[in-house]
């Protein structure tokens, strides 16, 4: 018997009776990157606000940058020290 013959033979109805659990990891995979989360997130987000938040008093504003104090641009909520975010200062006046 020819080891190709073995293989297909001990493999065949095993990948035959479960074939679509490849298609389902590579779709979690997927599904668990950053960009993926991020896009689902912000989808989730701008969902709840049209539905529940008075379209006459809210205005809904997508992907906004701001100019920090190095010249660049910063997304809202993530500055860190470094990045344009002031430093911690002792009483002195000293940067810690």
């Amino acid at each position: 018997m020819n080891v190709n013959q073995l293989l297909i033979q001990a493999f065949g109805p095993l990948i035959s009776s479960f074939w679509w659990l490849i298609p389902l990891f590579i779709i979690v995979v997927i599904l668990k990157t950053p960009f993926i989360k991020g896009v689902i997130g912000e989808f989730q987000v701008n969902l709840v606000a049209k539905l529940f938040l008075d379209k006459h008093i809210y205005t809904l504003f997508k992907n906004m940058t701001f100019p920090n104090r190095t010249g660049g641009c910063g997304r809202f909520g993530l500055n860190r020290p470094g990045n344009g975010a002031p430093r911690r200062t002792d009483r002195q006046g000293q940067r810690q």
